[in-house]
C-alpha cells in the first residue's frame, strides 16, 4: 500500500491525548516506556540540538528539555502538535523548544539540513511511511551532523503478533498470510484490522538492520522493547516486582534471540565511517 499521510494524520488527529496516556495503560507499557527513555538517555547527550519526529503529546519532549537539550518538534498531526505546545506550557519548558513544525518526516524542507545532533522518532514514524521508508530516512540523514545520531522505534511483526495473537488467530488465514508475508497492516493485507484507518508496516530486526545499513548507517545499538515481559503484567505490579523484570528485561531485550518479541524493535545509528554527510 501508498503512503497516505492524510490518513495518518486523521488517525493522530483522533487518538488526541490517548497518545500521552496509553504509557500508563498498564504495568507492559510502563516497561516499554522505560526501555525507550534509557535509551534516550544513554545516547542523547546533555545540551544537545534535537530533531523530534511524532512526539504526539511529548512524553520523551519534557525528558529532552529536563536534559538541557533545544527541541525542534515535528509532528504530521495538528492535534498532537497542539497537545504537545500545551504541556510545555502547562509544566514550564517552552524556553527548550525552538520550534514546533507541522511536517511530514517524507519532506523535511523546511527545516535546515545538518543542523541536529540527533533525531529522535520513537513510537513508529518510519513503520507509517510504507512504501516511502527510504525517502523518510533521506529526509532525516540531511537534517543530522556528520557526527549525529538517529534514534528509531519501529513496530515488530513477530512480537506484535505474539502480543496481539488472539485478534491474529481470528483473522481468515489468507489475511495471516498476508501480514507475515509482507509485515504490513493495511486494507490490502487485513481489511477488518485496518478498519480504523490504523495502517502500518511491522519490521524484523534483520529488515531494520538492512534499512539503516543500506544508507550508510552503523548500529550502535539494537533492542526489543518487550520481550520478555509482554503479557506477563500481573508480574509486575508492585514496585520491587517492577523493578527486577526490568532488569531482566534490560538484558534480554538486546540479545539475538529476543530481538524480534518485543512489540518494538529499537535502533540507534549513526554514519558509518567513510559515509557521505
Amino acid at each position: 500500500m501508498a503512503y497516505d499521510p492524510e490518513a495518518v494524520e486523521r488517525y493522530y488527529d483522533i487518538a488526541g491525548l490517548a497518545e500521552y496516556e496509553r504509557h500508563d495503560k498498564s504495568p507492559e507499557m510502563r516497561v516499554k516506556f522505560e526501555l525507550h527513555l534509557s535509551c534516550l538517555r544513554c545516547f542523547v547527550k546533555p545540551g544537545s540540538r534535537v530533531l523530534e519526529i511524532g512526539p504526539g503529546p511529548g512524553r520523551f519532549t519534557e525528558v529532552l528539555a529536563e536534559m538541557g537539550c533545544r527541541i525542534s518538534v515535528v509532528d504530521i498531526s495538528s492535534e498532537q502538535l497542539r497537545l504537545n505546545r500545551e504541556r510545555a506550557q502547562e509544566r514550564g519548558y517552552t524556553g527548550s523548544i525552538d520550534d514546533w513544525w507541522k511536517e511530514d518526516v517524507c519532506d523535511l524542507r523546511a527545516l535546515e539540513p545538518q543542523l541536529f545532533d540527533a533525531i529522535v522518532a520513537f513510537g513508529g514514524p518510519f513503520s507509517y511511511v510504507l512504501d516511502r521508508c527510504d525517502r523518510a530516512l533521506q529526509e532525516c540523514m540531511k537534517r543530522l551532523e556528520p557526527a549525529g545520531r538517529l534514534l528509531v522505534s519501529v513496530m515488530s511483526k513477530w512480537g506484535t503478533i505474539h502480543a496481539f495473537l488472539r485478534d491474529v488467530h481470528a483473522l481468515p488465514p489468507e489475511e495471516i498470510e498476508a501480514i507475515i508475508r509482507t509485515g504490513d497492516v493495511t486494507p490490502e493485507t487485513t481489511p477488518r484490522a485496518a478498519a480504523d484507518g490504523h495502517h502500518f508496516h511491522m519490521f524484523t530486526a534483520t529488515e531494520l538492520r538492512r534499512l539503516l545499513e543500506d544508507h550508510g548507517l552503523a548500529i550502535d545499538f539494537l533492542s526489543a522493547s518487550n520481550a520478555v515481559s509482554t503479557k506477563w503484567g500481573e508480574l509486575l505490579e508492585t514496585e520491587e516486582a517492577f523493578a527486577k523484570i526490568l532488569e531482566l528485561e534490560q538484558k534480554a531485550a538486546q540479545s539475538s534471540g529476543a530481538l524480534d518479541m518485543g512489540t518494538h524493535i529499537l535502533a540507534v545509528a549513526s554514519r558509518s565511517a567513510g559515509a557521505d554527510a
